[in-house]
């Protein structure tokens, strides 16, 4: 049901920017008055009234009370600037699609939200064998004549918990830039922010130790390392190793993988000429289904991130399918914001939870015998 243009004085407020979105747009949000409160017009705008908070003469300046709903701090609530607020849900959803797109892996993985910020437990199937009997962690069928009882089996299955932990990003700005136009503030905080925790998701993605962080995939017990070629010489990346890791890549994972690699790796395949090959398409071709413009090996993109590893080290390259990793993050962003006097300038911080770990915990054995996973890597080259 779609909420009434003009919110009564009960609608509960966590819904009043849907209220203002219906009879505006998204684009053209106005400020309308309400119970002595009104709706921002834009990130800028909701930052400087935070800020306003701790400051006695702008409140008492502000012709309208700033509609801003205080974060669940308990006894830090008195503190304006202590437990910060939350960011109204349009400019939320505005700050969490810009995290995606500023995050070259996070937005392949399988994302869960958490509206509490409360852990959550996945139920899932144990399996480390595709062999006959071991499939689903056990379970199997059998070819019977009639009146033959089958050996019950069932599957077995496994918990992998999730956390979310938080995570906090500052801006700094200068007060004439908060003060002087909040249409310039707005996409400073915007950029600043989702570059910020972009960097540090994509970061855990890849490195957490996973005590008390997220579970990266360099030290999960499910990464494959495939061995470098006899003879290979330091920091290289050849046709053979590609095409080893290709192998070592579950079939039906391959419909979904994508390459991840360092600005040095990235350098290294264009020196090794491999286009010669075709193994390497430099972007998608003409009428490509993904016109994405990222190169591509074997089919699947390259995504380049300066979180990977340095060439002939592992982590340099690594062939991945994103979603048997799963990201949980809590939906709420609050922002506070803090004068700096001494330096004329305003500390804006965000908060958000987010916890992340792979749901494969070792490779898989394959039924020729292979060893298998949905995550690889090269071994160093050295």
């Amino acid at each position: 049901m779609n909420a009434p243009a003009h919110a009564p004085a009960n609608f509960p407020e966590s819904r009043r920017g849907e209220a203002a979105r219906a009879l505006y747009g998204v684009e053209k949000i106005k400020r309308m008055a309400d119970d002595g409160r009104f709706v921002f017009s834009s990130l800028g705008e909701v930052a400087r009234h935070a800020l306003a908070q701790g400051n006695f003469e702008e409140t008492r300046d502000l012709k309208s009370k700033p509609w801003l709903e205080r974060a669940p701090t308990g006894a830090g609530e008195v503190d304006a600037t202590g437990g910060g607020f939350l960011i109204p849900v349009e400019y939320e959803r505005k700050l969490v699609d810009s995290i995606y797109a500023e995050s070259p892996i996070l937005q392949h993985c399988w994302l869960l939200e958490s509206d509490d910020g409360r852990s959550r437990k996945l139920p899932l199937i144990d399996e480390t064998s595709r062999a006959s009997g071991s499939r689903w962690g056990g379970a199997q069928a059998y070819w019977v004549d009639e009146g033959t009882q089958p050996t019950v089996t069932r599957p077995r299955l496994k918990q992998v918990e999730l956390a979310p932990r938080k995570l906090m990003a500052l801006a700094w700005a200068s007060n004439e830039l908060v003060h002087d136009s909040a249409d310039l503030l707005s996409p400073f905080l915007e950029r600043t922010f989702s570059e910020a925790v972009a960097f540090e998701i994509d970061n855990r993605i890849l490195l957490g130790a996973g005590a008390g962080q997220m579970q990266g995939l360099l030290t999960s017990t499910a990464l494959l390392t495939v061995a470098k070629q006899t003879g290979q010489e330091a920091a290289t990346i050849t046709q053979g190793n590609l095409i080893a890791m290709w192998s070592a890549l579950p079939s039906p994972c391959r419909r979904h993988a994508i390459w991840i690699a360092s600005e040095s790796a990235m350098a290294a395949l264009q020196a090794a000429n491999l286009n010669a090959s075709n193994l390497i398409d430099p972007y998608p071709r003409s009428g490509s289904p993904e016109p994405d413009d990222l190169p591509r090996i074997f089919g699947r993109p390259i995504v380049e991130t300066e979180n990977a590893s340095i060439l002939g080290t592992v982590g340099d390259l690594l062939l991945c399918d994103m979603r048997f990793y799963c990201v949980l993050r809590q939906v709420s962003f609050v922002l506070s914001a803090h004068a700096a006097f001494n330096s004329d300038q305003a500390i804006f911080r965000i908060t958000c939870r987010v916890d992340g770990r792979p749901l494969l915990s070792a490779p898989i054995t394959s039924l020729d015998g292979s060893t298998r996973s949905a995550f690889i890597a090269l071994a160093t080259r050295s």
